[in-house]
């Protein structure tokens, strides 16, 4: 039952960059998943549920990155380091709920509270991640503890910089997110990116030392 349950939701994934959260249907996400319509409700009440799903496993994740992160030890370098292969060099499946997301923001006003509340909960915990990092290397980075979130602003606005211009804004007829997981996943790979990365880490680390 459980595996009919994920086929449901990655269905969603799926369909979401084809058609738009507003213009999917349950019947598109059934026929889809090839799952009769009925099954659907044995597992979720409505789309929505199915979105929350998606976003409450990409929270899940975060926090699990970002405390394993955390704990490492090491140089402050080298732990920027970890933060953008965790933000950049995302799995396949990974991808395709980032993709997933990009198109759900294009239609915010469809979201109920929930859904958005989970959006908004995501840039928080990226933003307490970043706190934590800076509080952590207080001694490296001397910065004053007024000024930590201000800081935290300044690094998450140069890392989500990378993940959506240079990953998953194709350049094709004006911009566009890129529907297809293949295409970031080579990009990913790319010598480009990795020289992206570096620079990115290094301008990071000007910022704070």
């Amino acid at each position: 039952m459980e595996n009919k349950r994920q086929l449901l939701v990655e269905a969603l994934k799926d369909l979401i960059p084809q058609k738009g959260y507003r213009n999917t249907t349950i019947d598109d996400i059934t026929k889809a998943a090839n799952i009769a319509k009925g099954s659907f409700y044995t597992y979720f009440k409505n789309k929505d549920e199915v979105l929350d799903e998606i976003l409450m496993e990409k929270l899940e994740r975060i926090e699990i990155q970002n405390a394993e992160i955390l704990q490492t030890q090491g140089p402050l370098e080298e732990i920027i380091g970890r933060l953008l292969d965790r933000r950049i060099r995302s799995n396949r499946e990974e991808i395709k709920t980032e993709i997933a997301m990009m198109y759900v923001l294009q239609n915010i006003d469809a979201l109920s509270s929930k859904t958005r509340r989970l959006l908004v909960k995501r840039n928080d915990l990226n933003m307490k991640f970043l706190q934590d990092l800076l509080v952590k290397f207080g001694e490296v980075v001397r910065i004053a503890l007024k000024d930590v979130v201000k800081y935290a602003r300044v690094i998450e606005a140069l890392i989500a910089q990378l993940e959506m211009q240079d990953v998953y804004i194709t350049k094709r007829d004006g911009f566009i997110f890129e529907r297809d997981p293949e295409v970031i996943v080579k990009r990913i790979q790319s010598a480009d990116i990795e020289e992206r990365i570096n620079f990115c880490r290094g301008v990071i680390m000007k910022v704070l030392t």
